[in-house]
């Protein structure tokens, strides 16, 4: 389980609020056949944002793992604004990408990321919640 170390909110000094969560586009409400027809013409076919959020409102950090048809395959790519970029040196996502090693395959599914994330402890904030 990863727990905060480092990581403050803009908002206030106090990181109570703050939890590792996640959302997966395919299992939301929203998530119907015109979202998906869109998306699958601009070539994504799922994506999960993941990082800190606060319960207050907002997020302190944001990245995105969205998988693209390439070559009639699934490929999985991360997606991070730059003022993210240090993250990716804090010990929450070096576990996360330690454990993405371990699958120990080219290619791997948004449920394969979701395990990940939930064994992890990242709290599950889609509307339907992997079983």
């Amino acid at each position: 389980m990863i727990v905060f170390k480092n990581t403050k909110s803009e908002k206030s000094n106090n990181q109570d609020h703050l939890v590792f969560a996640f959302i997966c586009d395919s299992r939301m409400n929203y998530y119907t056949h015109e979202y998906k027809s869109f998306h699958i013409k601009n070539g994504s076919t799922d994506k999960i944002i993941y990082g800190i959020n606060d319960r207050q409102g907002g997020c302190v950090c944001e990245m995105i793992m969205v998988w693209y048809e390439v070559d009639g395959k699934k490929a999985p790519r991360l997606e991070v604004f730059s003022d993210y970029f240090d993250e990716f040196t804090k010990e929450w996502h070096i576990e996360i990408m330690r454990h993405v090693g371990m699958l120990n395959k080219k290619e791997f599914t948004p449920d394969d990321f979701l395990k990940i994330l939930i064994k992890l402890g990242f709290e599950d904030m889609s509307d339907t919640k992997l079983h």
